[in-house]
């Protein structure tokens, strides 16, 4: 009889070698050191072979990772148990329990139960699972696609604009409702007939060809926004406003156009409508303004006829005056000398007055003639500025006089050139209180390239506002009248100059602040050849004439 240890090593080593599950032992490197039987069979090594290869020599790749960490829990916790994939001798993939002790300090034990069958019918069913669930999830996303191509569908037969998709050859693939409107018998549109009886026109009245239609443009892969055509049906006229894109397919070729058109007749029509009531506008506006320009015309022209009328008395009335006072001076009283004086003021007054309006009237019809000769505008500017010094100086005013130059001479109407300067000076004067100073001066400046002479009138008087500065150049045109109250005049003297200045292709402005004074600047061109050009001596006539020029136009100042 076996005494107890022989028999239990028996009974272990039967179990060990007849167990269905296989029995794997594995030194501390993973190397297989013993296998059973069933060990061999599951995996299809003999025992030779198993016990020269280690666990990763059989894991799968999948699994690799996961059973490096298990084996490296059982060496830390001496127990493990889990399901990882492994391959056969043959390369079939099986699945095995492993329950895994560790028996010695470097040796463990694994139990393996092959679980192939078990797992694949869990995967199975998974994967019964997961189509049934995608099959279901299909369905209802089809039924989604339903509804929306439905709820589609409803708004484009529901839309205001005609939607149409031409293929590549030109057969509707899709009309909705409204777009059947555009054509005439839409029921025949499928065999092309409806288009047979209309006419298609651009906006500019150009008959268009099939090549020209949006259509065949977005076929040829144009994007259209918004273009205007005009169809001509046997029952009416309409206008459309359509839009075009190209749709692709997956190899990036043109498969189809989708067009979308509107109908703008009855906007076409107001718009018809507005243009005709603004020609018809305009053409009122004309008729006003081509009476207005005559009424003008007339007004000037009677303007010029009563100031004739008015300087033939006053010619009179001024030599009257010469003759009184060259005559009858030694026999007049002081007190018929003061009516003589009074008399002679006011004649010039209104001879100043008449002067303007002739000249006024000349520029607005464009009539001002300029008689140019060479002048020395150094000297005769200076010239002008002596002859008005002694009505400066009867209001206590200082005029200055400075040039940057001693000579300079350019091509200028004389006459007008006094006009301008006599005015500005004696504006200077009216507005400048009593003590004060003018100052003119003259010098060259430069402006893009151009030669120009400045010549400046500076007062030391009231001075403009800002928002009235540009009004002063105005026909009529007036400061407020509590600034000048004490020479209130008609208001064309400064028109005038700046007409008579812009005859000379030249500018004015001014420059001013309230209680400081103003400054007229005007630029004159200087023109090349005159660079060399003598300037004409001043005659003793012309003297005299500007001695008149001023007595008349200081008429407000003096006497």
């Amino acid at each position: 009889m076996l005494n107890a240890p022989i028999l239990k090593e028996t009974l272990v080593n039967k179990i060990y070698y007849n167990s269905p599950d296989g029995i794997f032992i594995a030194d501390s490197t993973g190397r297989y050191i013993d296998v059973n039987p069933s060990g061999c069979e599951i995996t299809g090594y003999t025992y030779e072979e198993i016990t020269n290869m280690s666990l990763l020599d059989i894991t799968h790749p999948d699994s690799t990772n996961e059973v490096i960490n298990i084996f490296k829990n059982l060496k830390s916790t001496g127990k493990i148990s889990s399901e990882f994939k492994y391959l056969k001798k043959d390369g079939t993939i099986f699945y095995m329990q492993v329950d895994a002790v560790k028996i010695e300090e470097e040796t463990y034990i694994a139990f393996c139960k092959d679980t192939t069958i078990r797992k694949l019918n869990e995967e199975a069913c998974t994967e019964l699972a997961i189509r049934k669930e995608l099959e279901a999830e299909l369905v209802k996303k089809k039924r989604q696609l339903e509804i929306k191509n439905e709820e589609l569908e409803a708004i484009m037969e529901s839309m205001s604009d005609g939607l149409f998709m031409l293929d590549k050859n030109y057969d509707f693939e899709f009309l909705n409702q409204r777009g059947l409107d555009f054509f005439y018998e839409p029921e025949k549109i499928k065999s092309g007939a409806s288009f047979s009886h209309t006419k298609y026109y651009d906006m500019k009245g150009k008959l268009l060809q099939i090549e020209d239609m949006v259509g065949s443009k977005v076929l040829k892969g144009e994007k259209i926004k918004n273009w205007r055509i005009k169809a001509e049906r046997p029952d009416k006229t309409l206008y459309f406003s359509m839009s075009g894109n190209p749709i692709y397919d997956e190899h990036g070729e043109i498969a189809a156009a989708i067009i979308c058109c509107r109908d703008i007749t009855e906007e076409k029509e107001n718009e018809d409508l507005i243009y005709l009531q603004q020609e018809q506008l305009l053409k009122t506006e004309k008729e006003k303004n081509e009476a207005l320009i005559v009424a003008i015309e007339m007004k000037d022209e009677f303007l010029s006829i009563i100031s004739h009328e008015f300087k033939t008395p006053l010619t009179v009335i001024n030599s009257a005056i010469q003759a009184m006072e060259l005559i009858c001076r030694d026999e007049l009283s002081v007190k018929g000398k003061d009516f003589v004086k009074k008399i002679k003021q006011n004649a010039f007054r209104q001879l100043r007055l008449v002067n303007n309006l002739l000249d006024i009237t000349r520029a607005n019809a464009g009539h001002i003639k300029l008689h140019k000769s060479s002048v020395d505008i150094v000297f005769f500017t200076k010239s002008i500025v002596d002859s008005v010094n002694i009505y400066a100086l009867q209001k206590e005013i200082e005029i200055q006089y400075t040039a940057s130059m001693k000579k300079k001479t350019i091509y200028l109407d004389e006459e007008k050139y006094e006009r301008i300067i006599l005015n500005l000076i004696s504006n200077a004067i009216k507005f400048t209180p009593k003590g004060r100073s003018i100052t003119v001066s003259v010098f060259t400046k430069v402006i893009k390239k151009r030669s120009n002479i400045c010549i400046k009138v500076i007062d030391t008087g009231v001075g403009i506002p800002q928002d009235k500065q540009s009004l002063i150049f105005e026909r009529f045109g007036q400061v407020d009248s509590s600034l000048t109250r004490q020479a209130e005049g008609t208001g064309i003297g400064l028109s005038l100059v700046k007409k008579l200045v812009e005859a000379h292709e030249g500018e004015i402005h001014v420059d001013s602040e309230i209680g400081r004074g103003s400054t007229f600047t005007i630029l004159l061109p200087i023109e090349k050849e005159c660079e060399q050009a003598e300037a004409k001596k001043f005659q003793e006539s012309k003297d005299n004439r500007l001695i008149q020029s001023a007595a008349i136009e200081f008429s407000d100042i003096y006497f």
